[in-house]
């Protein structure tokens, strides 16, 4: 595994992927998407949760696993859209899509469909089938193999998670980001594969006194150390593995310095956002619009003026004026970035104490 670092602390912006979580869900779904002004990704219930978002050519995917001490869950979210604008974040398609929802209780104690499908709506045609027959499970919520996940949408393959063997693909699929909820002490850990290989990444906060460090390692060798974190509480740096830049972003002001009287330190979390740069993601398919599309759908999204709907940048570090990731502004260049030459995936973590 060849590792190097790109630098530093940078001020450039960064658009992320902040989007509502699919771990609660109810019968009855919202008209419209949650505003990222009022982050869903906040839950009482204390379990580790992995949501991926999916850009497809029939809409957009939330597919959420679950994991409480007896059982594990998966639940879907699907809207649906033909236009060109989702792939730019626009607002307009979710405002008129329909949600469609799937809820699968595992219960490893008592008897569950591990394999089957289920039609959860007619009009439009939705079928979603599944097989969890073999699968594997690993320390986090979701299976780490011997599985797979479709939705049918009117007759064709909108999305394929796993290792189904279908003859029929998904026409477009990308993975454009996977937020997890981690829980611990001091360590928190999750894998992702880098080149095709599974790899582990591992955070590591200590605290002693008035001292704090800030500990990235991948397969137990450290990658990236911040010290003296009361004075770095917020940053970005850059490293290589296996020829795949990650740019490393941090925030972990409200563990270090939120108002213990008022908020518990085990009541907020610390956020971490991974971006791979031009990293093949496992069953996806880069977009690639050409030129004149692409210039055409940003122009008529910059006319519309209006903010993207789940672009959310890290701006100046700086600036005392943004006390949470959340608030960082938007920012049009990375977006039209991430539609170019370029793939990005991102992985969002949200560390929760015990």
């Amino acid at each position: 595994m060849k590792i190097s670092a790109l630098g530093r602390g940078g001020s450039s912006p960064l658009s992320a992927c902040f989007h509502p979580s699919a771990t609660a869900i109810n019968d009855d779904l919202p008209s419209s998407l949650p505003s990222p002004s009022n982050p869903s990704y906040i839950s009482a219930s204390g379990d580790p949760t992995a949501t991926c978002h999916y850009l497809t050519n029939v809409g957009v995917f939330f597919l959420s696993w679950s994991q409480s001490f007896l059982r594990r869950s998966l639940h879907l979210h699907f809207y649906s859209c033909n236009s060109t604008n989702c792939y730019l974040h626009s607002p307009d398609c979710y405002r008129h899509s329909i949600p469609f929802a799937f809820r699968l209780e595992i219960k490893p104690l008592t008897f569950w469909r591990k394999q089957g499908s289920k039609k959860i709506s007619r009009k439009p045609d939705i079928r979603v089938v599944w097989d969890l027959t073999h699968a594997r499970f690993g320390s986090g919520p979701d299976p780490e193999s011997g599985f797979y996940v479709a939705v049918f949408v009117s007759g064709e393959v909108g999305l394929l998670i796993g290792e189904g063997n279908l003859k029929q693909r998904p026409r477009r699929q990308i993975l454009v980001s996977k937020k997890e909820n981690l829980f611990g002490n001091r360590v928190y850990s999750t894998k992702i594969k880098i080149q095709g290989k599974l790899r582990e990444i591992s955070i590591d906060i200590k605290v002693v006194n008035n001292d704090a460090n800030l500990r990235f390692s991948v397969e137990d060798k450290s990658v990236l150390k911040i010290n003296q974190l009361q004075w770095k509480f917020r940053g970005n740096s850059k490293i290589v593995i296996d020829g795949v830049t990650i740019q490393i972003i941090w925030d972990v002001y409200n563990w270090l310095f939120s108002d213990k009287d008022k908020v518990k330190p085990d009541k907020v979390p610390a956020v971490f956002l991974l971006r791979f740069e031009n990293q093949d993601v496992e069953g996806n398919d880069v977009l690639m619009m050409n030129k004149r599309v692409r210039d055409d759908v940003v122009l008529r999204k910059e006319n519309s003026r209006t903010p993207s709907f789940w672009g959310t940048s890290y701006g100046h570090w700086c600036s005392s004026r943004m006390s949470s990731v959340m608030e960082w502004p938007s920012c049009r260049e990375e977006d039209e970035r991430s539609f170019g030459s370029k793939s990005w995936f991102s992985l969002i973590i949200y560390a929760w104490r015990k």
